[in-house]
């Protein structure tokens, strides 16, 4: 995001703020000098736009959800760390899809050695009940005042409640190495029932925010696993599997999960 007074908008780099990102787009078609840059390989714009113009924040998905489960690599992350440190740039975390346990740990961020200085968080938070939530540090803390900051679904009582029981569950439960122990066997038994389909170029993930890459756009991957198999998946960026099971999933039911999709997969070839 950048400060200066001309109001230049938001830079859209591939798909790393959000994965809503006809609402980036519309800054992006409307800024002379946004770009698009495949995730992953940002640093050197990044470096231009700082010399540019005025930065306020860095926003960004450490592993992108509706982008198709890509995964950030440690060393871009710590130079985008580094120079946010060295530039006075706040680092925004979007913890929306992948926190509160969903790759194995809290929040992604700690699987890359980063601390961001603000992190937001919903979805896993509530289980389901409406609730945001924006967590900054010390620094960032300063610059709210009474009534600055608010929230539709923010912290009321009821769905503050319901998200300390959630947190409460997913300690005493261990789910953090259930999760971790499951995303590696999921990803495990993906590989062995699809990994020869031709029409897969990739299985990847972390913990359990699975992407399937498939070779072939736009097929109605949806459909035919709903209405063939009772399986309920999702299709993004047009073609990648996209699955974030339930945390306390177990074996034998990914197991089926595999079967299922192998079906349906097969059927493409």
């Amino acid at each position: 995001f950048s400060s200066n007074k001309k109001k230049d908008g938001v830079y859209l780099y591939g798909k790393v703020g959000t994965g809503k990102t006809f609402l980036l787009n519309l800054f992006y078609q409307n800024s002379k000098i946004g770009s698009k840059i495949h995730f992953n390989n940002l640093m050197i714009e990044i470096h231009k736009v700082i010399k540019l113009k005025q930065v306020s924040a860095i926003m960004i998905e450490v592993v992108q959800g509706e982008g198709g489960i890509n995964i950030s690599e440690k060393k871009f992350l710590k130079k985008l760390r580094d120079i946010t440190k060295k530039k006075d740039i706040l680092l925004i975390i979007d913890e929306v899809q992948t926190g509160i346990g969903r790759t194995g740990k809290w929040f992604a961020y700690q699987n890359f050695g980063i601390i961001p200085d603000i992190v937001t968080s919903a979805k896993g938070l509530g289980n389901g009940i409406p609730i945001g939530a924006c967590m900054g540090n010390q620094k960032v803390s300063k610059l709210f005042e009474p009534g600055s900051h608010g929230s539709t679904f923010g912290g009321n009582p009821f769905v503050s409640t319901i998200s300390l029981e959630v947190l409460k569950i997913i300690k005493e439960r261990n789910l953090l190495d259930h999760v971790n122990e499951m995303g590696k066997f999921f990803i495990n038994q993906l590989k062995d029932d699809l990994g020869n389909l031709n029409i897969v170029r990739e299985i990847r993930g972390m913990g359990l925010m699975i992407g399937i890459e498939l070779k072939k756009p736009n097929l109605p991957v949806v459909k035919d696993c709903l209405e063939k198999q009772n399986l309920l998946l999702n299709l993004t960026s047009s073609n990648i599997v996209r699955m974030l099971p339930p945390l306390i999933i177990k074996k034998e039911q990914l197991k089926t999960i595999s079967k299922k999709l192998k079906f349906v997969l097969e059927s493409y070839e």
